[in-house]
């Protein structure tokens, strides 16, 4: 009895195994950009099957530490495992899905995404390596579900929009390409590398490129006034998979918008420093150069020396 008891709680302990690899695969193909592969054959052909089992526990450790930490991508996982097979693809325009309910939403965003597509390509020096899509969602609280966070617009694994950008008709332009802009980053960079980088430049440069998405409420003349009077955030370099040093505390004092406004000024001083130099340097993040590797590489400085020139330029 002793042994057919430890024989059945071994073959439990193994099938859990089977599932926490499986789950560990599943979300390191979200967190890095190179698919992670199961073929056991190919592995047993190189030889490195240990190595391969010994990624998978590093890899989850260190998601399990950035959930300790209280870091948003473990907290936003569960609705990027969600499932979209029930959004619909647009007739029109497959590269838009949506939800039974926001038909009339999803028309909007059909008239526009192909500008918005080139604006951004345009804009970032590149074109998608994959195509887009874009996911219309007909309640706030199925947005929630699947991204996390309760905002008007969202990019996880997918490019998320909440019918709430419906009530400002005027501006759906601005938040689409606005989103597009992370979009573009994120599927050169995948979710870590994406989130590695600080979050002024990647609120800053989705900001500009969109002329002004997220930021419409503040005038580039009151963020400006803002700065001088001393009241603006601290440009950071990022890192740690965006669970640590992606804002200073004095980001948290600015309003959205504010900030917004502030970190586009920011993006756009330093194109107009010198935008062959931007060009070369917004391609070098897009290929995974490390962000501060990127800016001593292309404008021979620091992002603290550039930060130093922007206050001097503002007054």
């Amino acid at each position: 009895m002793k042994s057919m008891a430890l024989k059945n709680g071994l073959l439990c302990c193994k099938r859990r195994n089977n599932h926490v690899n499986s789950y560990a695969l599943k979300v390191a193909s979200l967190c890095f950009k190179a698919p992670v592969t199961r073929d056991v054959s190919l592995l047993k052909s190189q030889n490195i099957m240990n190595v391969s089992k010994l990624s998978i526990t590093v890899i989850s450790l260190i998601l399990l530490s950035i959930l300790l930490s209280g870091c948003s991508v473990i907290r936003s996982s569960i609705g990027m495992m969600r499932s979209t097979d029930h959004f619909i693809a647009h007739r029109k325009d497959h590269r838009v899905l949506y939800e039974p309910g926001a038909k009339i939403f999803a028309d909007r965003i059909v008239a526009i995404l192909p500008q918005s597509i080139r604006q951004i390509e345009n804009r970032q020096y590149r074109h998608f390596v994959e195509p887009v899509k874009v996911y219309v969602c007909a309640s706030k609280e199925s947005f929630y579900k699947l991204y996390g966070v309760k905002c008007k617009a969202g990019v996880s694994n997918k490019l998320l929009l909440s019918p709430r950008v419906m009530n400002e008709p005027e501006n759906i332009y601005l938040y689409l390409t606005h989103e597009l802009s992370h979009l573009h980053l994120y599927q050169q960079l995948g979710l870590l590398g994406f989130r590695d980088l600080p979050s002024w430049f990647k609120e800053g440069l989705a900001t500009l490129v969109s002329d002004g998405g997220g930021a419409q409420t503040v005038s580039e003349n009151e963020a400006i006034e803002s700065i001088v009077n001393g009241k603006h955030f601290i440009p950071v370099s990022g890192g740690f998979f965006g669970c640590f040093n992606q804002k200073s505390s004095a980001d948290k004092t600015l309003s959205h918008h504010m900030r917004y406004r502030q970190y586009m000024i920011f993006v756009s001083f330093i194109k107009n420093k010198d935008e062959k130099e931007f060009k070369r340097f917004l391609l070098s993040i897009q290929a995974g150069v490390n962000f501060s590797k990127s800016i001593q590489e292309s404008y021979h400085t620091t992002l603290d020396q550039l930060w130093q020139d922007f206050i001097k330029n503002i007054h």
